[in-house]
């Protein structure tokens, strides 16, 4: 699987997870971004994974349940690339049970070691009740990517949904113990700059996660450790645990 395409699948799965954003970008694999930028041939890829819950910047979007998720990514010679994810799970009311991402972006080699990332997504989610809701929101971003650690800022005009506008900033590192198993750590921190007197309660909050995967011919297993404080707002009304052990198989295509 060539690197950069793998890194861009990452983001839907892992940075949930960067949804891919989804995403929104640990590093789970060091360097992507230099290679594309190098000039590497266009390609198409994809992923499908399974993981006993799916979070999302330390909230979980699901309830608690197990969710599915495919995503497929883009990477052109030129720097652009592209994708779409999708995940679907049987949560409780008030999480979401279906939610997909499409992205598009630009990634450039800045020196030999770093990399400049721009791009744009948009997510969309159904609900589950007592009503059956949906809704969507766009975020844009741009960060630095270096060979074992990124950094982005995100900023959306309607986060989640809830008529907030909000800045996120979030650092993400990985370090090889061995050729088939990735460490890796990410430190998230959620920021309102607007929002009206109905959504008083959406505050600054910090999102944790840490853990370690092991990669076998045509994907990998991970397990991961993730918090988030010091209180939730989204999905809205509903509640759940701020810290969540989460292990994820995910195969590559």
């Amino acid at each position: 699987m060539p690197a950069l395409t793998r890194a861009r699948l990452w983001r839907s799965f892992v940075g949930n997870a960067t949804p891919r954003r989804a995403y929104t970008l640990s590093i789970a694999f060091a360097g992507v971004a230099l290679c594309a930028a190098a000039g590497a041939q266009a390609q198409v890829a994809g992923s499908a994974s399974i993981q006993s819950d799916y979070r999302y910047r330390g909230v979980s979007l699901t309830g608690g349940k197990p969710a599915v998720s495919l995503s497929i990514a883009y990477d052109h010679e030129s720097g652009l690339y592209a994708g779409v994810s999708a995940f679907g799970a049987s949560g409780a009311d008030n999480s979401v049970r279906f939610g997909a991402t499409g992205y598009f972006g630009y990634v450039a080699r800045v020196s030999p070691s770093t990399a400049w990332d721009l791009g744009v997504t948009h997510s969309a989610y159904e609900v589950n009740a007592p009503q059956n809701s949906s809704f969507g929101y766009t975020e844009i971003y741009t960060g630095i990517v270096k060979d074992h650690f990124s950094v982005h800022l995100h900023y959306s005009p309607d986060y989640f949904g809830q008529g907030a506008s909000t800045v996120y900033v979030d650092l993400d590192g990985a370090y090889r113990p061995s050729r088939r198993w990735r460490l890796f750590g990410h430190v998230g921190l959620l920021t309102p700059i607007a929002q009206p007197a109905s959504s008083g309660s959406f505050r600054e909050r910090y999102d944790l996660r840490a853990g370690a995967a092991a990669e076998f011919a045509r994907g990998e297993v991970q397990l991961a450790l993730t918090s988030t404080g010091p209180d939730l707002a989204y999905p809205e009304g509903h509640s759940q645990d701020r810290a969540a052990l989460v292990v994820a198989a995910t195969f590559f295509f």
